[in-house]
C-alpha cells in the first residue's frame, strides 16, 4: 500500500550530518513522502514493514526495500507494476530475462498514474 504524505507529516529521523550533507539534502528534498506497507506474500503471520521514502527511482526503492527487511541484495529481483516488469538491466545485462530499467522510472510517477500497491 502506498499513501502520499505532506512534508509536515514525515518522520524527521536523521543520523547526525555536517552542515554540507544538510544543505545537499534540503536542495534534493520534494514536498511529497510516500509511505510504503511492504508485506512478502505467501508468509503466515505476515511479515511487513512500513517505510517512508521520497520520491525515487524503482532501484531506489529497491535497495530500500532490501534495507528493511534485512537482505544484502543477493538475488535477482523484479518489482511487477501494473503488469509490467521492473529491475536492475545492468545486472541482468546479457541475461535472459525481459523487464523494464528500473533506474529511471520513479515512484512519484505510478503514484501519480492512481497505483497504490504492487
Amino acid at each position: 500500500m502506498i499513501e502520499a504524505l505532506p512534508a509536515e507529516k514525515r518522520r524527521r529521523e536523521h543520523p547526525a550530518r555536517t552542515p554540507k550533507q544538510d544543505e545537499a539534502m534540503a536542495r534534493r528534498r520534494t514536498d511529497t513522502v510516500y509511505r510504503l506497507k511492504i508485506t512478502l506474500a505467501g508468509i503466515r503471520p505476515p511479515v511487513w514493514r512500513r517505510v517512508e521514502v521520497e520520491d525515487c527511482t524503482l532501484l531506489r526503492l529497491h535497495k530500500v526495500i532490501q534495507a528493511s527487511m534485512g537482505w544484502e541484495g543477493l538475488h535477482a529481483w523484479a518489482l511487477v507494476i501494473g503488469g509490467e516488469e521492473y529491475g536492475d538491466d545492468v545486472l541482468d545485462s546479457g541475461g535472459d530475462r525481459d523487464f523494464a530499467s528500473a533506474r529511471k522510472p520513479k515512484l512519484g510517477r505510478f503514484v501519480g498514474r492512481g497505483v497504490r500497491q504492487f
